[in-house]
């Protein structure tokens, strides 16, 4: 459902039944898939990375709502994945600009309209963001340029400008 690659050219994918998978091409011999934690399997449909001297770090986000994280080392012995927080939203993306404090989630809510979340390292929690119904329809990508803007694009020709923790409409792309 969606892919991410690391400044080292490791690739990491997510999608149904919440597999996550990674490679570095040309060294690992096969990719390695863990399973998200829980008892139940949703389908993650967005992917970002924050590169560490280790090894990125990667969020995904799913239809459930939930967000995970997972640390080098991606094998099987060590298995740093966990979930990393849940809200009340049907995910879609997540993206960042290169730190925790910029990571923003984006999808729609139970009545079809554009909902948002911050992770706010103070509290360690995600904050809503977008809410209230403002915006009709799913955000299905994001892509934050700094601690100040970001942008999302969703249904319907829906784009959305964040520029001071303020979320406005841009004219409709179709």
């Amino acid at each position: 459902k969606a892919v991410w690659a690391a400044a080292d050219g490791r690739v990491f994918a997510v999608g149904e039944a919440g597999k996550i998978t990674t490679r570095l091409p040309n060294s690992d011999p096969d990719c390695f898939t863990p399973t998200v934690p829980g008892a139940s399997f949703p389908t993650l449909y967005g992917i970002t990375g924050i590169e560490q001297p280790t090894g990125p770090t990667l969020y995904a986000v799913a239809n459930t709502g939930k967000i995970f994280k997972w640390k080098a080392p991606y094998n099987p012995a060590t298995v740093n994945l966990t979930e990393f927080g849940s809200v009340r939203a049907n995910l879609r993306a997540v993206a960042s600009a290169g730190s925790e404090d910029t990571l923003l989630a984006v999808g729609g809510d139970e009545n079809n309209k554009a909902a948002a979340y911050r992770y706010d390292t103070a509290s360690a929690s995600w904050q809503p963001d977008l809410q209230g119904g403002a915006f009709d329809g799913f955000l299905r990508g994001v892509h934050v340029t700094d601690g100040r803007f970001a942008y999302a694009a969703g249904e319907n020709g829906l784009v959305l400008k964040r520029s001071g923790g303020v979320w406005t409409s841009l004219p409709a792309a179709f």
